[in-house]
């Protein structure tokens, strides 16, 4: 198969949840089998309505797709704080060179050094701002 063994058990699911689809209603779905998958898992009247009040479109995003769909089956999404998932992709940053920094070129570190200090710059402008206001208030 030229796919994993889970995207195939996604797109069964598709294939079992949306297997009466015609055209005129795929044409109104989005694209992407991830989100195809989560709509898959409604059923087919609440799914026909919301494609007709275009609450399900084309533009659809995942984010939305499993919002929905929690929402129709009285679920609720486990969601991480803004704060969380910066520490993890932080350390999985840290992690990253603390593995790989000597097997990169010279010129893989100057792009690295590059963009990271692009990144610190940013960082600290956007200090700047956040403390600015405050600095005025004193």
């Amino acid at each position: 198969m030229p796919f994993g063994r889970r995207k195939g058990c996604h797109l069964r699911v598709i294939g079992e949840g949306l297997g009466w689809a015609n055209v005129r209603v795929c044409a109104c779905l989005p694209e992407g089998s991830r989100i195809l998958y989560y709509l898959s898992r409604l059923d087919r009247k609440p799914l026909e309505r919301l494609i007709e009040d275009e609450v399900i479109r084309p533009t659809l995003k995942l984010r939305e797709a499993r919002q929905l769909v929690a929402q129709f089956r009285g679920e609720t999404l486990k969601t991480r704080s803004v704060r969380a998932v910066l520490r993890e992709r932080l350390r999985r940053l840290a992690e990253y060179f603390a593995a790989n920094l000597a097997d990169l070129s010279a010129e893989d570190l100057e792009v690295a050094e590059a963009q990271l200090t692009r990144v610190i710059e940013q960082i600290g402008t956007r200090k700047l701002l956040a403390l600015s206001p405050r600095r005025l208030a004193s």
